[in-house]
């Protein structure tokens, strides 16, 4: 049964009874093995690239890339890069009847990440699995099935790619400059049609509203400088946010954490001699 088609199942009828999740590093020329015995597999690749090889083929991926491995499929990845990570998550869910439900029957790279908002799902997975605070392990497993939603919604894209070349443009311009404050109204005259049916199409795309979408990339960017080592306040106005309140609240939101503590790990993982994820 293929996740990304069961838009409303009743929570009743899953169940989730395994869960695994773990950051890899590999060596230029290392090899690694592995069999997804009883589960399906996600891999996001942080850093790097591989080929891995399978039964009926190979697959080569690099840094952003999504993989999917279902049930029982086994599989060696040979890294070329000089420097290699990778994430796992290993997954067994169900439906009431014990069909498993994954993203189909063959292994395959998902999407590519090309603005790598998942690999803040990544980062945020393992730090919390070096975190004293109660509770981090439940977060962990929230964050997870967060991202596997992301990820349904990413295969169910295709189907819009139609209302998604009507609104490239206005896109392309929020990537580019969302540390900038502009208006639906700028980006919707830049695909030549209303503020309302620019929202309309971006939900369809996105998932998500352009103001969440903006604010989703402006985290992204601020949780990286903040591991860089800079201040909160100078991390929220280097996005485009000079209210340190309403970044505290909006950073929350997104990751869970405030952006305090998310910089006190990284200090507590430098004075330790700990290796970043």
């Amino acid at each position: 049964m293929l996740m990304h088609t069961l838009y409303d199942m009743p929570l009743e009828e899953m169940t989730m009874s395994h869960m695994n999740m773990q950051v890899y590093s590999q060596g230029f020329g290392h090899s690694h093995a592995a069999d997804a015995t009883g589960f399906m597999r996600l891999v996001y690749i942080l850093e790097g690239s591989a080929v891995f090889t399978h039964a009926g083929g190979t697959l080569e991926a690099r840094a952003g890339d999504m993989l999917y491995w279902p049930c029982d499929v086994a599989y060696v990845s040979l890294w070329s890069g000089a420097c290699n990570q990778f994430a796992v998550i290993d997954m067994r869910l169900v439906d009431s009847k014990g069909t498993m439900v994954n993203f189909g029957d063959a292994p395959r790279v998902l999407f590519r990440d090309a603005h790598r908002l998942y690999e803040g799902y990544m980062d945020d997975i393992a730090n919390l699995s070096r975190s004293a605070q109660p509770f981090a392990w439940l977060e962990r497993i929230s964050l997870a099935l967060k991202l596997c939603c992301e990820i349904a919604r990413e295969q169910t894209r295709g189907a819009a790619s139609g209302a998604y070349g009507r609104i490239y443009a206005g896109i392309v311009y929020l990537e580019a400059h969302y540390t900038e404050n502009f208006t639906i109204d700028e980006l919707a005259n830049m695909c030549a049609m209303s503020a309302t049916c620019f929202r309309k199409l971006f939900f369809t795309c996105k998932s998500m509203s352009p103001v969440d979408y903006r604010n989703s990339l402006r985290i992204r960017r601020a949780t990286e400088l903040l591991r860089e080592g800079m201040s909160v306040t100078r991390a929220a106005e280097a996005v485009g946010i000079n209210d340190l309140k309403y970044f505290s609240k909006l950073f929350k939101r997104f990751t869970g954490l405030s952006p305090s503590v998310i910089k006190r790990e990284t200090q507590k993982g430098i004075a330790g001699g700990e290796e970043k994820v």
